[in-house]
Order: structure tokens, then C-alpha cells, then sequence
């Protein structure tokens, strides 16, 4: 694990694009889990 992280510090896009893909992840689990109506987007009010 030490290893590991001594890479991320080491490789920035490694560490952005494991950073981005967690952010992914987390938002595509959001949208599935919460019903469309209760998040406030800008386009419900069309």
C-alpha cells in the first residue's frame, strides 16, 4: 500500500484519474439512488 501511494505522489494523472473516476463513480451511484424529482437541478423547473 505504502508502494502504491508512493506512486500517486509520484504520477499527477494517475492520481487525477483515479480521482476522476471515483467522482464518476460516486455520481452515476447518486443518480441511480435518488429519485430524479428530489434533486434540484435547473431543469425541472421547465
Amino acid at each position: 500500500m505504502k508502494n502504491f501511494m508512493s506512486i500517486l505522489k509520484t504520477n499527477k494523472e494517475i492520481s487525477f484519474a483515479l480521482i476522476a473516476s471515483v467522482v464518476v463513480v460516486l455520481a452515476i451511484l447518486i443518480l441511480t439512488f435518488e429519485p430524479f424529482n428530489e434533486i434540484p437541478f435547473v431543469y425541472n423547473q421547465f
